[in-house]
């Protein structure tokens, strides 16, 4: 489990992880890129990356999260 915060305009590029990761926003706004795709998730939304997806995120505003990370079997 991860307790994160994020200072607007932070940018995270694209990567992959090897557990599958959930969370939820607890302040502000994240802004997800997977599979072409851009999505926004604000606060109380969950958000699901699977494990070997590459994906990017940006906070364009200040944003706290708790994230879950799932190894599968």
């Amino acid at each position: 489990m991860l307790f994160a915060s994020y200072p607007a305009a932070t940018v995270i590029p694209p990567h992959t992880h090897e557990t599958d990761n959930v969370g939820v926003i607890t302040q502000g706004e994240l802004v997800l890129l997977m599979n072409g795709k851009e999505t926004r998730y604000r606060i109380g939304e969950w958000y699901h990356v699977p494990a070997q997806v590459t994906h990017s995120a940006r906070f364009d505003e200040a944003t706290s999260e708790i994230e879950f990370w799932f190894y599968s079997k």
